[in-house]
């Protein structure tokens, strides 16, 4: 049975919106790690296991928990990541505004 282009833009719009579930499961848990990082690389109050757990991510991520003398909070978890500071800054942010 030949697919039609009506089925195959129904089957492109399935596959986009599985990608897209797919793409936010993997950067939730992410953005939760930068968060709990930043709290702790600004020294910020956290319970020990988040703090175990930012210790962690910072280990795996970015090699060393502490900052070098003139680093910034925000240029240390880009360069660990990958990503900007910009994005950084937007997931800290949002991730504040839901607390």
């Amino acid at each position: 049975m030949p697919i039609d282009a009506i089925g195959r833009k129904k089957r492109a719009i399935k596959a986009a919106n599985r990608l897209a579930k797919i793409r936010k499961a993997r950067t939730e848990e992410r953005d939760k790690n930068i968060r709990l990082a930043f709290v702790y690389l600004t020294m910020g109050y956290q319970q020990k296991t988040d703090m175990i757990k930012a210790i962690t991510f910072l280990n795996a991520q970015c090699g060393n928990p502490n900052l070098r003398k003139g680093e910034s909070v925000l240029r240390k978890l880009a360069d660990g990541t990958g990503l900007t500071r910009q994005r950084i800054h937007q997931i800290v942010k949002k991730e504040q505004k839901q607390i």
